[in-house]
């Protein structure tokens, strides 16, 4: 119901910017002189481009499955960030030489050699 609510949002927002864009032509037509004519439709093409540009961009959001709720929780359900999170981890510390044991003890020692230096 909610995504109901939302293409129905987006649509009407569209809808709402064509039909100021058709007020603002109309307007301009009744104050047409034949030299901006030119100058005039070159801007009505403008708007026109603008205008489907959106439009296909609504078509596109409406036709999306998902939501974006939806994206977020298969994201968090499939715990593929953390897997590769920690696969590049251990890559790296691979990489730098230092293994899980290595980085304890390291760390073991810095710290002891933190204290006898105090």
């Amino acid at each position: 119901n909610i995504k109901k609510f939302e293409v129905e949002l987006k649509t009407l927002k569209a809808r709402s910017k064509v039909s100021a864009a058709t007020k603002k032509i109309n307007k301009q037509m009744a104050g047409v002189d034949s030299s901006s004519t030119v100058a005039m439709l070159e801007r009505m093409k403008e708007k026109v481009a603008e205008e489907e540009a959106l439009a296909e961009s609504y078509a596109e959001i409406a036709g999306e499955n998902k939501s974006i709720d939806e994206e977020i929780d298969s994201a968090i359900d499939s715990g593929s960030a953390e897997v590769k999170a920690a696969d590049s981890l251990a890559a790296l510390k691979a990489k730098m030489g230092m293994g899980t044991e290595n980085a304890e003890s390291g760390s073991d020692s810095s710290s002891a050699d933190s204290a006898s230096e105090a």
